[in-house]
C-alpha cells in the first residue's frame, strides 16, 4: 500500500490546506509534460495525483486512515507477510524525497508557518514600542500645558492688583550729576500723594508708554495731569538721575507737574498747605508746563518707551506755588 502521506511530504495531522500546497507544488515538478523523457517523474506523478485523489476527499481520507492504521497493527504483531514487509520496504525507498524537494519543503515551512511564539513576541515588541512612542510625546506636551497654566495664572493675580507699579531705570547723565545725600523718606516709584489725588487711573486697553528722566540734579515728585480737568492721574517719586515710566494712562491729554527739591519727608506737614503732608525740607520748587503735553490715543499700540518731558532744572521758569499743585 503506497503511503500517500509521505508521498506528498505530509504528516498524518496535515489539514486540507497542506494537502492542496503540497499536491500544487509537487504537480509543477513531477507533471508528465516538464519530464517527457523520465518514466519515473511519470509513476511518481501518477502517486501524487492518487494520493491527492485519496486525501483530499475527506470519506476516502477516513478508510485509508483505518487501513494504514489496521496494517501497522497487523504488522505489529506478526499479521503481515515477509513478502509484503519486503514491498513497502522497496516502494519507501523508491518514493523518497530528492534533495531539491527536502529544501523546498523546508523553505515552505520556514517562510509560510510562523511560529506561534515568534509571533506573539513580535507583538509584543510593537506594543511596547508603542507605549513608549506615546510617553516620549505627551510628557513634552504636559510640561508645556503646566508652563501655560502657570503663566495664565501669574497673569491674572498681577493684572488684580489696585495700583500699577512703576517701570523704574537708572538714567545716566550726559553731564556730570549733582551729588545728593540720600535722606529721603521714599524710594523711585513711590506715590507719596495717592491720598490726595486718589488712587492712580488705570486703562489697560492702551499700550501707550511714556517716559519721564530726571537729570534736575534733585529729587522729584512728578504729576501727570489731565489738560481737560486739571486734576493729577498719576504721581511718583523720582530720583535724580532715574526715569519712570508710565504705563496704561487712560486716553487723553496730559502734560506735567514737577515738585523738586532736595530731602523729601513723606510726614511733615507743608507750611502754607496743612493738609498736606510730605514736603522738601531742603531747596525745593513747583513747576507747571502745561504746554508740553503728549497725547495717549487707544490708536496707538507704541509699548516703546519714549521720553515725553524731561524735568526742568530748578533755575528754569514755569513757576507756580503749592496750592496750584496740589489743586487745592
Amino acid at each position: 500500500m503506497s503511503d500517500h502521506y509521505s508521498i506528498l511530504g505530509l504528516t498524518k495531522n496535515a489539514t486540507n490546506a497542506e494537502i492542496k500546497t503540497a499536491y500544487r507544488r509537487l504537480v509543477k515538478v513531477y507533471h508528465p509534460d516538464k519530464n517527457p523523457n523520465n518514466p519515473g517523474a511519470v509513476e511518481k506523478f501518477r502517486l501524487i495525483q492518487e494520493a491527492y485523489d485519496t486525501l483530499s476527499d475527506s470519506s476516502k481520507r477516513t478508510k485509508y486512515d483505518h487501513k494504514v492504521n489496521y496494517s501497522s497493527y497487523a504488522y505489529s504483531y506478526g499479521g503481515s507477510t515477509t513478502q509484503e514487509q519486503n514491498q513497502t520496504k522497496t516502494r519507501t525507498k523508491k518514493y523518497t524525497f530528492t534533495d531539491e524537494d527536502l529544501k523546498r519543503r523546508q523553505y515552505y515551512k520556514e517562510h509560510y508557518k510562523q511560529n506561534p511564539k515568534q509571533k506573539t513576541n513580535t507583538a509584543e515588541q510593537k506594543k511596547a514600542y508603542n507605549e513608549v512612542k506615546y510617553i516620549l510625546f505627551s510628557v513634552p506636551i504636559a510640561i508645556a500645558l503646566l508652563f501655560f497654566i502657570i503663566n495664565i495664572y501669574n497673569r491674572e493675580k498681577t493684572e488684580d492688583k489696585k495700583t500699577l507699579p512703576a517701570l523704574i531705570q537708572k538714567q545716566e547723565s550726559p553731564a556730570e550729576a549733582v551729588p545728593v545725600e540720600e535722606k529721603t523718606a521714599v524710594t523711585t516709584g513711590a506715590e507719596p500723594y495717592n491720598y490726595l489725588f486718589g488712587s492712580p487711573k488705570i486703562d489697560r486697553r492702551t499700550l501707550q508708554v511714556v517716559q519721564v528722566t530726571n537729570w534736575s540734579g534733585m529729587d522729584a515728585v512728578v504729576c501727570v495731569v489731565d489738560a481737560k480737568t486739571n486734576k493729577p492721574v498719576r504721581n511718583y517719586f523720582v530720583g535724580n538721575n532715574y526715569n519712570i515710566l508710565y504705563e496704561y494712562l487712560p486716553e487723553g491729554t496730559y502734560y506735567l507737574r514737577n515738585y523738586v527739591g532736595k530731602t523729601f519727608n513723606k510726614t511733615k506737614k507743608h507750611p502754607e498747605q496743612t493738609t498736606v503732608s510730605g514736603v522738601f525740607e531742603g531747596e525745593s520748587q513747583f513747576q507747571t508746563f502745561p504746554k508740553d503735553t503728549f497725547v495717549i490715543s487707544l490708536s496707538r499700540h507704541d509699548t516703546l518707551a519714549r521720553d515725553i518731558a524731561f524735568i526742568k532744572n530748578p533755575k528754569s521758569k514755569n513757576i507756580i506755588d503749592a496750592k496750584t499743585f496740589f489743586s487745592l
